[in-house]
C-alpha cells in the first residue's frame, strides 16, 4: 500500500466516525472527493455504488425535507461498513 492511500484510508476512517455529526451529504462528497485525490481507477470503480446507494438516501431524505429514517440510516451504516471493508481490501493489495 502507498503513503497516499494509507493517509486518505486514515481521513476516510475517521469521516465515517463522524458521519453523525458531518451530515450525509458532505459525508458523500468528502468520499468522492478522497476517490479524486487518490485516482485509483479500482477505488473509485469499487466505492460507486457505494456512493450511489448513499446518494438515492440522501436524495429521498431531501426531497422529503425531512431527517433519515431508522430503515435509511440502516443502509447507510451497511454502506459505511462495506466501504471499510473496501479500504482494508485495498490497503492490503
Amino acid at each position: 500500500m502507498d503513503e497516499l492511500f494509507a493517509r486518505q484510508a486514515a481521513v476516510l476512517r475517521r469521516l465515517v466516525n463522524c458521519e453523525g455529526r458531518l451530515g450525509l451529504n458532505a459525508l458523500i462528497q468528502r468520499i468522492e472527493g478522497i476517490g479524486d485525490i487518490l485516482g485509483i481507477e479500482a477505488w473509485k470503480d469499487a466505492v460507486f455504488l457505494l456512493v450511489l446507494s448513499m446518494e438515492q438516501v440522501n436524495a429521498t431524505a431531501i426531497d422529503a425535507k425531512r431527517d433519515l429514517t431508522e430503515a435509511e440510516k440502516t443502509l447507510v451504516e451497511k454502506s459505511l461498513l462495506e466501504l471499510e471493508v473496501l479500504i482494508v481490501r485495498f490497503e492490503t493489495t
